[in-house]
């Protein structure tokens, strides 16, 4: 017998979220959620939260969605300068770019914000922090997970009905599974980070401004109590990639010794030219909290197959698109739908991951495709290509996905057994075996 049902493997916004999606349908499942980090931490710069993840969130719940809400930044406006801080163009808000419904919904917040509010809507023990992955058996009657637990330096292992792979770009879930090789590199290294507002910023009327030179981009994004994330991409060469101090994966454990100032130091060489409160920005930042890494994506047609057996994948694992249109959380939310959904009907079985991935690849490529095309097209200096997308394509990215609910028949039986699920706000976020 399996030790749990589900195991997911990525404690990201996606991971977390398909946990929620699974407990609402089903919820007499054991379900865990396995990640790497051994905690969760305030870093990383704001995401895009467009129509269709919104309405994803509420098809989970809409207490759960409203909570997310609580966190959008105001909208505000959107400007843009080349690297000598000259406007190049300007909206008064983000749905004046014509990328966003007329109800309001999209905006900005802090990447951190959707985990926490995720993983407080969980029960205390489904999310399993400090655990890495080393190993996966598929079999005709599950998954035997090998996981180390990085404080303790130990192994453990854990079977379990089904597997679900959330752990992003460089998902060693997808290596084992398909072992179709890493992700294209886009020669192009990114660093994000938070910093104290400078007392003469001048852009406080402004959700986001951006400085340009051709494929080099830093973008600053304003944040609540006098704050401001910020994330800088920068060209560099596939050799150079090997120095960097993350290499492949984006660092979530904080810095020791002299790394982090390496960090911010070959930031900083990349912006000596760019006006100086954007080195003041950088500069100012906590070492300890940047994040460096190289940008990786997958073309749509090498991701047709996203699962095999008692496994399958989601997000950046299934789809990995550039930065781009802002719809890889986005998209990654209504992977997290559907398997709610498909598991709710079916159970955690291969029937269920089938069928999730018969709904979400023909969708999830149409996007895929075109943040991948725009990507490339941006780091060749062609920015403007973004918005004009989103608008000719804004019709299926304002879909809204149906609500989920839990089968009656699941429903009582955990009535007539009095089982509390636990959910809610307040939980714990996490625990560190």
């Amino acid at each position: 017998m399996a030790d749990i049902d589900v195991a997911i493997v990525g404690g990201g916004p996606g991971g977390l979220a398909a946990a929620c999606a699974i407990l609402k349908t089903a919820p007499g499942l054991k379900v865990r959620v396995f990640e790497r980090a051994p905690e969760l931490r305030r870093v990383g710069f704001t995401l895009g939260m467009m129509d269709n993840g919104i309405n994803s969130l509420e098809a989970i719940s809409e207490e759960l969605a409203a909570n997310v809400m609580q966190h959008m930044l105001a909208d505000g406006g959107v400007v843009g300068h080349d690297k000598s801080g000259e406007q190049q163009y300007a909206f008064p808000s983000v749905a004046a770019m014509g990328i966003a419904s007329d109800e309001g919904k999209a905006g900005h917040l802090p990447w951190y914000k959707l985990q926490y509010e995720l993983a407080d809507w969980l029960p205390s023990e489904c999310l399993v922090l400090g655990r890495s992955l080393t190993g996966l058996e598929i079999n005709s009657e599950g998954a035997t997970l090998k996981l180390t637990c990085n404080e303790k330096n130990t192994e453990e292992t854990v079977t379990a009905k089904i597997v679900i792979g959330a752990d992003g770009n460089q998902s060693v879930v997808r290596e084992f599974v398909l072992e179709d090789g890493p992700p294209q590199f886009l020669n192009t290294v990114v660093w994000r980070g938070q910093a104290d507002r400078p007392s003469d910023w001048s852009h406080d009327n402004n959700l986001l401004t951006g400085w340009n030179r051709g494929s080099q981009l830093m973008l600053v994004v304003k944040l609540a109590e006098n704050r401001l994330a910020w994330q800088a991409f920068s060209p560099v060469s596939p050799e150079d990639l090997e120095s960097l101090s993350t290499d492949r994966y984006v660092d979530t454990g904080e810095m020791k010794g002299d790394q982090g100032l390496l960090k911010r130091g070959r930031c900083l060489e990349r912006y000596t030219d760019y006006p100086e409160i954007v080195q003041r920005i950088v500069g100012s930042t906590p070492p300890s909290t940047i994040t460096e890494h190289g940008q990786f994506f997958r073309e749509a047609s090498e991701c047709q197959v996203w699962g095999k057996g008692c496994a399958t994948l989601m997000g950046d694992a299934a789809h990995l698109f550039t930065p781009f249109l802002g719809q890889g959380v986005n998209q990654t939310l209504e992977d997290s739908v559907e398997i709610g959904r498909s598991i709710g009907e079916l159970g955690p079985t291969e029937e269920a991951l089938r069928q999730y991935e018969s709904i979400r690849i023909e969708p999830a490529t149409y996007v895929q495709a075109g943040s991948v095309a725009i990507g490339k097209s941006v780091f060749s200096g062609n920015g403007n290509y973004e918005i004009k997308w989103m608008k000719e394509h804004s019709e299926y990215l304002l879909k809204r996905p149906q609500k989920l609910s839990r089968p009656r028949k699941t429903v009582s039986m955990v009535a007539r057994a009095g089982v509390s699920l636990g959910f809610g706000r307040g939980m714990a976020r996490g625990v560190c075996l």
